[in-house]
């Protein structure tokens, strides 16, 4: 952008009566008016210092309406309220802040992913071929099998990884991304686009990502699908888009469940305590007995249930050094160990949602806590709920 353009739309953009911020479609800032900057209590001049200098960008795109800013070492989440597509850049309009994070969390990436088991490494190793952009990626695994992050892992190994992770969760969110910001499958560029429980979608929405994921193809930005629904059923019932089916089909990519990675139950365990320790200030121990008992568990809410288990262990324990003992184990919910064979996976999906729902039934926004404790968004439990007759 040369000296006249920037001052051009320097004062267009101050006359925008909300903190904007235009980027380049990579993320990399080129102008913000005053407003932005006293949003997160800078002035202009260090705001001009920092642009081009890699130390102030857009990195991630949160689809309820949100995205990180990234500015020194401090991560902003700011409140959007418009991305609009300007002249080949992205014009960021925001409300307000929604948290700040004076700490940079780890960064997803394949080198720091747990991954002792062979099922996992296979998975792992799909997923490393399929990092450039241009090509479609479907991650076809239960709930809290790790496959957002398997998805941040892919976008950050990317030729693209600078450039903003629009992450989408919904109908609702994939809705806002084309209609609210203005968005087209062409003026769509250097970006990774992950889009959750598409199989969810309305069929509007549906015909929509067939568009999207065909006009992806040997393009400048990459798109990455994930559902734990039962494709080959929803395809029987006419309730999910023949084209999309196919075209994803050929990219899948399964990610397993958790009682398949036996060898890294051990590492996970460890790894959420020693963060709950790091968190609380405490040096909580586990018993050598329990490890090996949640190791035997079938765990059919996967991570999710696990990194919960491990919370409400630690919280109860009253003292800064205590163990957890085998009273965790005997707290699982049909805690008998997996055998194989007969076991079935919808069947404790069911019980899982069933429990849940029961545990928070009669408390104000219960599908709410619900759906968090799950670790699922609302309108996946409500198509849980339908599909098991909840």
């Amino acid at each position: 952008m040369n000296y006249y353009t920037e001052n051009t739309m320097q004062v267009v953009i101050n006359e925008i009566p909300f903190p904007a911020l235009l980027t380049e479609m990579e993320g990399m800032p080129l102008v913000a008016n005053r407003r932005f900057c006293t949003l997160i209590n800078m002035n202009l001049s260090q705001m001009k210092y920092l642009f081009g200098k890699k130390q102030f960008k857009i990195t991630e795109v949160l689809g309820n309406r949100s995205c990180i800013v990234k500015a020194y070492n401090t991560d902003y989440n700011l409140k959007m309220q418009d991305i609009r597509i300007v002249d080949g850049c992205r014009l960021f309009i925001f409300t307000g802040m929604s948290d700040r994070q004076t700490a940079v969390p780890e960064i997803p990436s394949f080198n720091n992913l747990i991954c002792s088991s062979p099922s996992f490494l296979s998975t792992v190793n799909q997923c490393k071929k399929n990092v450039n952009p241009g090509r479609i990626c479907f991650l076809n695994g239960e709930i809290g099998t790790g496959k957002e992050t398997l998805a941040r892992c892919i976008h950050n190994d990317s030729p693209i990884a600078n450039a903003p992770f629009f992450c989408i969760h919904n109908n609702t969110e994939f809705d806002n991304f084309f209609t609210l910001s203005r968005t087209t499958t062409t003026s769509i560029h250097y970006c990774t686009i992950y889009i959750e429980e598409f199989a969810n979608f309305n069929h509007y929405n549906q015909d929509r990502l067939c568009e999207l994921l065909r006009t992806c193809i040997a393009n400048d930005y990459k798109v990455i699908c994930a559902s734990s629904a039962n494709l080959d059923s929803l395809i029987m019932k006419e309730e999910l888009h023949r084209d999309l089916y196919y075209i994803l089909l050929s990219e899948e990519i399964t990610v397993p469940p958790l009682r398949d990675r036996k060898e890294d139950i051990p590492l996970f365990v460890n790894k959420y305590l020693a963060a709950l320790n790091k968190k609380l200030n405490r040096s909580i121990t586990i018993h050598q007995d329990v490890l090996n008992s949640l190791t035997q568990y079938s765990w059919p809410g996967n991570l999710h249930q696990l990194e919960n288990l491990m919370i409400k262990a630690i919280y109860s324990i009253e003292s800064i050094d205590g163990v957890i003992d085998m009273k965790l184990a005997r707290e699982l919910p049909h805690s008998t160990p997996y055998a194989g064979g007969s076991y079935s996976l919808a069947s404790a999906e069911r019980s899982l949602v069933q429990r849940v729902l029961s545990q928070y039934s009669g408390i104000k926004g219960a599908k709410a806590l619900a759906a968090e404790a799950l670790g699922i968004s609302q309108a996946t439990l409500y198509r849980k709920i339908k599909e098991y007759n909840l």
